[in-house]
């Protein structure tokens, strides 16, 4: 009788428009086993998802052409099971407010960014 496979890492959508952020965040998913696609921001982004799947996108809050706050209404209208992960290096309350998933502070860690996709997918 076979082992049972461990379950499949979700593939995760980086969008982030810092040259210095976006692969240090992607390399660290990625030494975790996630598979990860980059984008630079929202529009790019918006263009990945259409012909990419992912399963959580995590993204930074401030980007030139569409902010990850306006990303995360598209996304929720197009594709509604993606899962949103927040980053920002402004604590700026009024950014913050009410935003559809959890938000990271930067500079966070591998394992908190890990825990957190953890939790938005796992069942239940």
């Amino acid at each position: 009788m076979a082992a049972p496979q461990p379950a499949a890492l979700p593939t995760v959508l980086v969008v982030e428009d810092s040259e210095i952020v976006r692969p240090l965040v992607a390399r660290m998913l990625s030494v975790e086993g996630y598979p990860v696609h980059t984008a630079v921001d929202g529009i790019e982004a918006l263009d990945l998802l259409a012909d990419t799947p992912v399963d959580v996108v995590v993204t930074d809050l401030l980007m030139p052409r569409l902010n990850g706050r306006m990303l995360a209404l598209e996304i929720a209208a197009r594709w509604p099971s993606v899962r949103m992960v927040f980053m920002t290096g402004h604590p700026d309350s009024s950014l913050t407010n009410d935003l559809p998933g959890p938000l990271l502070m930067k500079p966070f860690g591998v394992e908190e960014l890990s825990t957190m996709i953890g939790r938005l997918i796992a069942p239940g």
